[in-house]
């Protein structure tokens, strides 16, 4: 045999192989493309959640997704049915993300809380009961409530009508208020507090509620039951540009008091109150 046919007999050697080479490797690659990859289902943010947030909120702004297993980050959940109901979001939150358990803490292992674009922030000194018993933390959220005792009309921007300045002659003689009435009102909603500061003393005072054993020997601890602080507390708050205004208005002039609010707080009903509508009975 020449060595023209031992090369056309090589080549067609080698042809056939290389085609059973490249069947194969399609086919394999197939198979592969064919067989799921493994995933598991994780929660996934869905909207922004600021610093704080309630789990309520992460609840509403989360959605279970299937993702490869490869793609999983350690720490990621799958259900908030298992977690503290206390926990808010330590870190801000945005959509894509995967909600993780390191994302989470209790209120009081927030030292502060992120202030959120637009906002800036105020701080207002408060006796304890005026602030929700001292039981306020970062990351809550809050109602402001503006008191003030009357003033007198020529010196709070409304001047008092002067009667003898009437063009008309005839006009019955009027009895004018000098003063406004005393009022109170729920005038903010839904207000971030991003930190709170109490005094030294304050922040470390706990006192133990104790009960004797039956033999009456020996006391037995019941309960850790927090003390009201003692002093005064700085509340600081997110608030805009109006808001600044309101608040220090009525810390300047009037009083302030905080409720402790949630997702679910109902705000209707509010009104500006006066003396003749304090006894009026109200829908609860």
């Amino acid at each position: 045999m020449n060595r023209r046919a031992i090369s056309i007999a090589l080549a067609v050697v080698l042809g056939i192989v290389g085609t059973i080479v490249l069947v194969r490797y399609v086919q394999s690659a197939r198979d592969d493309a064919a067989e799921p990859e493994p995933t598991s289902e994780i929660l996934v943010v869905t909207g922004s959640l600021r610093q704080g947030a309630s789990l309520e909120e992460v609840r509403a702004s989360v959605t279970s997704t299937q993702i490869p297993d490869v793609l999983v980050a350690d720490g990621a959940l799958d259900t908030l049915d298992d977690l503290d109901p206390e926990l808010v979001v330590a870190f801000p939150l945005e959509p894509g993300e995967q909600l993780l358990r390191g994302r989470l803490a209790l209120p009081d292992e927030l030292v502060s809380v992120d202030l959120p674009a637009g906002l800036q922030e105020l701080t207002v000194s408060l006796d304890p009961e005026r602030a929700v018993g001292g039981q306020i933390e970062p990351g809550s959220t809050v109602g402001v409530v503006i008191s003030f005792e009357p003033f007198e009309l020529s010196a709070s921007g409304t001047p008092a009508a002067d009667p003898a300045a009437s063009e008309v002659p005839a006009a019955p003689e009027v009895t004018v208020p000098n003063r406004t009435p005393n009022t109170t009102h729920l005038t903010l909603n839904g207000i971030l507090v991003t930190s709170v500061q109490l005094s030294r003393d304050d922040a470390e005072r706990t006192t133990q509620v104790g009960t004797t054993d039956d033999s009456g020997d020996e006391p037995v601890i019941a309960a850790d039951v927090s003390e009201a602080p003692g002093n005064r507390l700085l509340v600081t708050v997110a608030v805009s540009a109006p808001e600044v205004e309101q608040i220090v208005f009525a810390a300047e002039f009037g009083r302030i008091w905080l409720t402790g609010q949630n997702a679910q707080t109902d705000e209707t009903g509010s009104r500006v109150l006066t003396l003749g509508q304090v006894y009026v009975e109200v829908p609860r």
